[in-house]
C-alpha cells in the first residue's frame, strides 16, 4: 500500500474557484464561501483541490492549499472571475 504520510505537498490554489460567488460579499471572501467557478481554469482549480482531499483520505498525504487573488477593481474583467 502507498504511504504518504511523511509526505507534504503544497497545492498552490487560485481565487477563481469563487467564481460568481465573490459576487455576494463585501470585502474579503470567507473560505466557507461556496465553489462557483464560472472558467474551465477555475474548474480545473477546484478539480485540483478536490484531487488533493482525495489524496489525504486515501492515503494520507498532508497537503495544503492557498488561494492566491489578484486584486482587481470593481468591474474588472469577467476573465479573471
Amino acid at each position: 500500500s502507498l504511504s504518504l504520510s511523511s509526505t507534504r505537498l503544497f497545492n498552490a490554489g487560485s481565487s477563481t474557484v469563487y467564481g460568481k460567488t465573490a459576487d455576494e460579499w463585501e470585502g474579503p471572501i470567507p473560505e466557507h464561501a461556496q465553489l462557483q467557478p464560472v472558467t474551465p481554469y477555475g474548474v480545473s482549480k477546484v478539480a485540483q483541490e478536490m484531487l488533493g482531499l482525495q489524496y489525504f483520505h486515501a492515503h494520507g498525504l498532508h497537503v495544503v492549499t492557498g488561494r492566491f487573488f489578484q486584486q482587481v477593481a470593481t468591474g474588472g474583467p469577467e476573465t479573471l472571475a
